[in-house]
């Protein structure tokens, strides 16, 4: 299995020259797990690419930024601060 977190969406000459590079050692891999459908390698068999988003979404609802007075709350609940 081979996993890659980056990528261009639209090809270029180094593009493809770095999959020319990367073809020989990738070709016969299980599956390839990519970050974005237009990040797979275009002469990867299709059955066996997997799209799967990184996990640090720096949009996701965990990352958003809190209020000091919910960070207090937070810490206060789980044990970390007394008052």
């Amino acid at each position: 299995m081979w996993r890659c977190h980056v990528g261009r969406d639209e090809p270029n000459e180094w593009t493809e020259r770095a999959w020319a590079f990367l073809r020989p050692y990738l070709q016969d891999a299980d599956a390839y797990v990519i970050s974005r459908p237009t990040f797979a390698p275009p002469w990867a068999d299709t059955g066996r690419i997997h799209v799967i988003p990184p996990s640090i979404d720096p949009f996701s609802a965990k990352n958003e930024p809190i209020s000091h007075r919910n960070v207090r709350l937070a810490l206060s609940y789980v044990g970390l601060l007394d008052d």
